[in-house]
């Protein structure tokens, strides 16, 4: 009996070793694989405009984006932004987004809404996407929201999980994604999903039920 107890003990602790080893392969495959995300554009079938480093260029097909690009769309005109990691961000006609940061191994995606609307689903994702819209400053993970923003008015709406909402002061500049707040927010809060709109003016906020 002593010599079966400690064969199962071996086999167990085999086992076990066998099992680590795959988990800490597959979590550095999957670090790796967030750390090269590619980030990709997808146009209407009326085309977009690209800017990057100053220069402008309408594009009609798929491409890749880099940190600094920034998309526009006309009357018409819609785009879809992929990321390597499975979340999308769709852009709505009449708006300019721009694709600030990517930190694969550590905060997420940043991005900023300089006007129009954007939708972002990140449901199927675990890292966190980050949008800037005027006043407002959106971290969702796995989560789904839509935002407005006018040029002075932050409309936002969320759809599945939460929404950290931060308000920052108008010329705070942010280079990177925030994993749940900053020091840089003047205040910050949750936002649940549900039949709630808030409204956002610089340092005004308003929420208002439909």
């Amino acid at each position: 009996m002593k010599i079966v107890s400690k064969f199962i003990k071996i086999i167990l602790a085999v086992g076990i070793t066998a099992g680590m080893v795959f988990i800490a392969a597959g979590m550095s495959e999957e670090i790796q694989s967030a750390a090269r995300s590619v980030v990709t554009v997808v146009p209407s079938d009326s085309g977009i405009r690209l800017i990057r480093d100053g220069e402008q260029s309408d594009i009609s097909e798929q491409a890749d984006l880099i940190p600094g690009d920034k998309i526009v769309t006309s009357k018409g005109q819609t785009a879809m932004i992929r990321t390597g990691n499975d979340a999308i961000v769709r852009l709505s006609e009449n708006s300019e987004l721009k694709f600030v940061s990517e930190d694969g191994e550590g905060a997420g995606l940043l991005f900023e809404l300089e006007k129009g609307r954007a939708w972002v689903n990140g449901i199927y994702t675990t890292s966190n996407i980050n949008l800037i819209a005027g006043g407002a400053f959106l971290v969702s993970r796995m989560g789904s929201f839509d935002t407005d923003y006018d040029g002075s008015k932050t409309t936002v709406h969320v759809f599945v999980n939460q929404v950290t909402v931060g308000l920052v002061s108008p010329g705070v500049k942010f280079t990177k994604a925030v994993r749940f707040s900053s020091p840089s927010f003047i205040n910050s809060f949750l936002m649940a999903q549900g039949r709630v709109r808030m409204f956002i003016w610089k340092r005004y906020v308003q929420m208002r039920r439909h």
